[in-house]
């Protein structure tokens, strides 16, 4: 009994042996922090319809989106609004965010939307039908497939939900909705960091 208690006892000591000098043979550091704006929100400025933003000298796109919910509303935002209002985003230098992050984020966010057709619907992007833009191919797979042939229409765009779920015609739907009322958060009329800021 005292042999096979000496040999668990040598067994571990020398695992824990290996163990030790296998983590101190590699040694990982953590990366260097990311150079963050020196102010925030940094100094930007929208254009008139926000599908730009112009940040020090460099101009980027900016993606805005009108997305229309089962009850009726329309909602506006854009992608700024929705990065500056992330502190994860605030830890970057703003240009990196811009030129690589915000495009990513816009993308998943239809993903999400489409994946809720036609309780919701993605209407406009950059205001055109969003089948007249780069990301409808991102839009359309993502759709349930039974809604889809109805979905690649543009002229459907904003009456999916009565029409697929109410079970009304096109021409019932396109009636019945005449008045349409946008909704915007303020952080999405914000055109300059300073406005932001405020």
């Amino acid at each position: 009994m005292w042999r096979r208690i000496l040999t668990l006892v040598a067994a571990l000591v020398l695992i824990t042996g290996l163990l030790a000098s296998s983590a101190t043979a590699v040694t990982l550091s953590p990366p260097p922090p990311a150079p963050g704006p020196t102010k925030w929100p940094p100094d930007f400025e929208l254009n008139n319809d926000y599908t730009q933003i112009r940040l020090d000298d460099r101009v980027y796109t900016n993606y805005t989106k009108i997305v229309r919910y089962r009850d009726g509303r329309y909602f506006f935002t854009h992608e700024t609004g929705h990065t500056l209002m992330n502190p994860v985003y605030q830890s970057f230098d703003y240009h990196a965010v811009l030129a690589e992050f915000q495009k990513l984020h816009f993308i998943a966010g239809l993903e999400q939307l489409a994946q809720q057709y036609p309780e919701v619907e993605v209407v406009l992007i950059n205001g055109k039908p969003w089948q007249d833009t780069e990301f409808a191919d991102v839009i359309l797979s993502n759709i349930p497939p039974q809604y889809r042939e109805f979905a690649r229409d543009k002229a459907n765009n904003g009456h999916a939900y009565e029409v697929l779920v109410q079970g009304l015609s096109v021409a019932e739907a396109r009636q019945r909705s005449t008045d349409h009322m946008l909704w915007v958060n303020k952080q999405y009329l914000y055109r300059t960091g300073e406005d932001f800021a405020r």
